[in-house]
């Protein structure tokens, strides 16, 4: 991890602006309406820490008036700023991570200040964007269709499978689209098989559908998750594009060596049957509040009742339906978690909280034992209302332990592979024969491995060394024509044509197969994404050499920002088939 970045104490996260809508409902106290027990149970707090510790009576030294709340006292100088240390700042508890996601692409999130005493997570959303309506049109659009078929055939196990199925693109297409256009389509229960399947030391019964259904299903929760994922919290992991097993990690790690004073202690939850135990009932009224389409609601009801009870495991639409299952208690946690202002290189400042979840595995940080247990107390609650149970395996241990999660025991100082994947890997080699099996089992332990500190395991287990290709300091390739390499994709001149672009950067006399042409790199105006194109004509020629003179004069003046030229390629007539080009 990057030890250069600073963290901040006093900085205030600074957010875009966006409209907070107080919705109190029953949040008319001042902790927003939940109540947090310590320790024993004994007593409750009715003057919550909205959005940083709790005071738990004489055992803090913070102090604040009677009738007080923790936000309000820091505004007007009753609490000290400084009682975190190294932690979390009382600046940031101005800003809080919000659900905000307007104009911003799938699974980022916005920081907006809002009233943690009224905390909803819809209520900083805008009115007219939930419940979401007419999401049928853009289920049955021809991409998005198309890119679900050759996602679901792509990824049938076998190539006899998917030689199969290739053909009957157009039909299956032409059907669905019919069918969720007229508010017709249902999983045909009578296709659904159950299978048993090993997934590490579990067993775990799984509903198997048709091909269909499973095109079907996808192209639906494509567009569902456009809507709602982007509302989850940003430390939510697991089945959310970009956030898998490795990424949430790598956060967790980075948040142990950025703040390790307030990573002293952690608590380590996991739900009991998770998926069995969905409440059915609740799970549609949680996809309520997202989705208002009323010919989508029965084909999404449909998805959830295909089991007599909680969420299919095997279904698609399981995935996406228990992150928002879980969504609630996440925001509810937040508040309550410790958090700190991380300042990165370019100045940028982000609000970091120490909570995560990796789809019904959760986890907290502190530096107090006495404020995780109250969380606990708070997530055990929250749990409840949804009923789910906690297993009994939860814990609250120091990190000097280790913090055994998601492949990995991580001890702050180093972290090291989860002794089942090391003896699993183990013995499969020393069973496996074939040299390609081989080959793959070293590189899927290569995946894990790289992320630890277990270049002496890898190199005992396989006989290799993982070494990374940024540590071994290899000089940089440089070209014997001395030409410059544009890596990116070609265009045609007829593509291009009468569309006003911007010249980046030229290369001249370049070897193709077709003899010496000159090469130009672009960008259609308006747009970032680069592009390149060939031209042997020689009045384009003559202007590219120019051209090249003039970008290389700008890269050598530093008060130049924009380093382009602007320009348009025409179309000219030519005689018989020839085709003519010239810049404009």
């Amino acid at each position: 991890m990057d030890d250069s970045h600073n963290i901040s104490q006093t900085k205030k996260v600074d957010g875009p602006c966006g409209r907070c809508v107080g919705r109190s409902n029953n949040n008319a106290n001042a902790n927003g309406g939940l109540v947090y027990s310590n320790a024993n149970n004994a007593s409750s707090n009715s003057n919550a820490n909205n959005g940083s510790r709790l005071n738990l009576g004489n055992t803090s030294d913070e102090t604040a008036s009677p009738g007080v709340n923790r936000h309000t006292a820091h505004h007007h100088g009753l609490v000290d700023s400084k009682r975190r240390g190294t932690g979390a700042s009382a600046k940031a508890d101005e800003s809080l991570e919000s659900g905000n996601i307007t104009n911003v692409p799938e699974g980022a999130m916005s920081d907006l200040p809002f009233d943690e005493g009224s905390f909803d997570e819809f209520a900083i959303l805008p009115e007219q964007m939930y419940p979401v309506d007419n999401l049928i049109s853009e289920i049955i659009d021809e991409k998005n269709l198309s890119d679900s078929f050759d996602y679901v055939i792509s990824h049938l196990e076998h190539k006899q499978q998917r030689e199969k199925y290739w053909p009957k693109k157009d039909r299956y297409i032409r059907s669905f689209r019919r069918r969720v256009a007229d508010g017709s389509y249902r999983l045909r229960r009578e296709a659904v098989r159950e299978i048993t399947v090993h997934d590490g030391p579990k067993d775990r019964v799984v509903q198997v559908t048709t091909v269909f259904d499973r095109f079907g299903c996808h192209s639906i929760m494509v567009i569902v998750e456009k809507y709602t994922y982007p509302t989850l919290m940003k430390n939510a992991a697991a089945s959310v594009k970009g956030r898998g097993m490795h990424w949430l990690h790598c956060i967790i790690h980075e948040d142990i060596i950025n703040v390790p004073d307030l990573c002293k202690y952690y608590c380590q939850t996991d739900i009991n049957k998770f998926y069995d135990n969905i409440d059915q009932d609740l799970m549609k009224l949680e996809i309520r509040r997202y989705i208002g389409d009323p010919m989508l609601l029965p084909m999404l009801d449909d998805f959830i009742t295909l089991t007599e009870r909680g969420l299919s495991k095997g279904l698609r639409s399981s995935q996406v339906f228990a992150n928002l299952y879980m969504s609630p208690i996440d925001w509810k946690m937040i508040l309550i978690c410790e958090r700190y202002v991380l300042e990165k290189d370019d100045g940028e400042l982000e609000l970091r909280f120490l909570y995560a979840r990796y789809m019904d595995d959760s986890y907290w940080w502190s530096d107090d034992k006495k404020l995780l247990w109250i969380m606990f107390n708070v997530y055990q609650s929250e749990c409840a209302k949804r009923k789910l149970s906690i297993k009994p395996s939860y814990a609250v241990r120091p990190l000097s332990e280790g913090f055994d999660a998601l492949g990995y025991v991580d001890f702050g100082t180093h972290i090291r592979l989860r002794k089942r994947i090391k003896q699993n890997f183990a013995r499969k080699m020393s069973r496996v024969k074939s040299r390609k099996r081989r080959q793959q089992l070293i590189g899927s332990f290569k995946g894990m491995a790289k992320y630890s500190d277990s270049q002496n395991l890898y190199k005992i287990l396989t006989g290799q060394h993982m070494a990374k290709f940024n540590e071994i300091n290899l000089p940089s390739y440089t070209p014997a024509d001395g030409k410059k390499r544009f890596n990116c994709a070609a265009m045609q001149l007829c593509q291009i044509a009468n569309r006003p672009i911007q010249i980046l950067s030229v290369e001249t006399d370049v070897q193709t197969k077709y003899g010496l042409r000159h090469l130009a790199k672009f960008r259609f105006s308006g747009d970032t994404a680069e592009y390149k194109f060939f031209t042997d004509c020689k009045e384009m020629k003559f202007h590219l050499e120019n051209m090249k003179i003039l970008l290389e004069q700008m890269e050598d003046d530093d008060t130049v920002q924009d380093r382009f030229i602007e320009t348009t390629i025409k179309q000219v007539p030519g005689s018989g088939a020839l085709r003519i080009y010239e810049f404009t």
